[in-house]
């Protein structure tokens, strides 16, 4: 065991905090992904929903919920980020084809959005589960 770990238990974290980016990489090519849905309610009237905040949850192979705190700065302008985008948006759009009535707000890093091919992704998406997004999506 590493001298700098007063305990088995700290060294086994810190072995899997290193390899977290290699583990989210994994994670998603097996799809073990869940979105969490955050209600957004109406100020005034608390038990009016008016949409709910959409965030992506990436889910290790043990089960446990990676918190996004441990790579979302090492991702979030990198091919592992717009990946995590993609399988945001996929499981975004799933729930609406599935529940047409709600209304998502879909966390996402617009930088990656505006490219060529992650719009023309969103679009492919869009169209095969026939959902038409709001002109109010744009702005």
């Amino acid at each position: 065991m590493d001298q700098k770990f007063s305990n088995p238990l700290s060294a086994a974290v810190a072995k899997r905090d290193a390899n977290v980016l290699e583990t989210v990489r994994e994670v998603l090519k097996h799809g073990r992904t869940a979105l969490a849905f955050q209600p957004a309610i109406q100020t005034g009237a608390p038990q009016n929903i008016v949409f709910y905040e959409v965030l992506i949850r990436i889910i290790d192979p043990a089960g446990r919920h990676i918190p996004a705190r441990d790579f979302i700065a090492e991702v979030e302008n990198t091919e592992l980020g717009r990946l995590i985008d993609c399988a945001t948006l996929q499981l975004g759009m799933t729930t609406l084809a599935e529940q047409p009535a709600v209304r998502l707000s879909i966390n996402i890093y617009l930088n990656q959005f505006v490219t060529l091919n992650y719009c023309v992704h969103f679009r492919m998406v869009c169209a095969s589960r026939q959902i038409w997004p709001e002109t109010s999506f744009w702005k």
